[in-house]
């Protein structure tokens, strides 16, 4: 298992690569074993215990590995006793002189609860990779996105004309523009153009609509002045008002094309991608 494209800190991936790719006690065969009989003798000296165990402990000390901890390889008991001696498994460590079957496991024990946390850990970075991949890979390229974004366009006109024609629609007929993706495109490619004049009068109309719609929503209205709504609601160039303007804005053209009878279709591709942008 790949571990060195992850972000995890230094001492999780060699507690990884340890588990991951070294051979499991339950995997020994003679040769392995002969290694960690000596390994044991070495560890005693390495812990600094003076009574190194008899032939007889060493080999019941191994029978009580493969029993208990069989899951483990000699270079994660290794590596397990090292932090215990310098105190990175969070366990008061001392060996009283002697090796036992009681502080193998309280080592081990605790080195395996980390090696669980760090390998569920890794498997959800993973996991996250994983899914960001996923949706690098099925993510749209620019031109299926212009597509989206120009097939987004025609559909809010059609619907904006068909409910123009119907007349059953009281006062102005609302274009429901998600994020206002659509003005954005067609005053980029110059299809909407409107004078500074037209446009401080596009902010005037959406103005007056934010006003309206406060005033219906706050049911404490009688109880404001008019001018603290209007400070609340339009106060600046707030994100509301900006975003009323281009709808407003997105109406007015969709009406310019009805009124002149002019195709949408044939407006975007006559101006191409590219345009002077024009944003409200």
């Amino acid at each position: 298992m790949a571990l060195t494209t992850t972000s995890l800190p230094n001492s999780s991936k060699k507690i990884l690569q340890l588990y991951f790719g070294s051979k499991k006690i339950a995997d020994y065969e003679i040769e392995d074993f002969k290694r960690l009989f000596k390994f044991i003798l070495d560890l005693c000296k390495f812990l600094g215990i003076t009574e190194a165990p008899d032939k007889d402990t060493v080999e019941f000390l191994l029978g009580y590995l493969i029993e208990h901890h069989k899951d483990f390889s000699k270079e994660e008991i290794q590596s397990a006793f090292s932090l215990a001696t310098s105190g990175d498994l969070g366990i008061e460590f001392n060996h009283y002189n002697r090796m036992t079957p009681q502080l193998i496991s309280l080592v081990l024990n605790k080195y395996k609860h980390i090696r669980s946390s760090e390998s569920i850990r890794l498997e959800k970075e993973l996991e996250k990779k994983r899914i960001e991949e996923d949706t690098e890979k099925n993510k749209p390229t620019i031109e299926e996105r212009l597509k989206l974004v120009k097939e987004s366009c025609i559909r809010m006109f059609d619907s904006y004309k068909e409910q123009k024609s119907n007349g059953n629609i009281k006062g102005r007929v609302e274009v429901r523009d998600w994020g206002s993706v659509c003005y954005d495109f067609l005053a980029k490619i110059g299809c909407i153009k409107f004078t500074n004049e037209k446009k401080k009068e596009i902010k005037e109309i959406a103005k007056t609509l934010l006003i309206s719609e406060k005033a219906i929503e706050s049911r404490e209205f009688r109880k404001k002045k008019i001018v603290s709504i209007i400070n609340e609601v339009v106060g600046g160039d707030s994100t509301a008002l900006i975003v009323k303007s281009k709808q407003v804005a997105l109406e007015t053209y969709f009406d310019i094309l009805i009124e002149m009878d002019m195709n949408i279709i044939d407006e975007i591709e006559n101006v191409g991608d590219e345009g002077e942008e024009n944003q409200i």
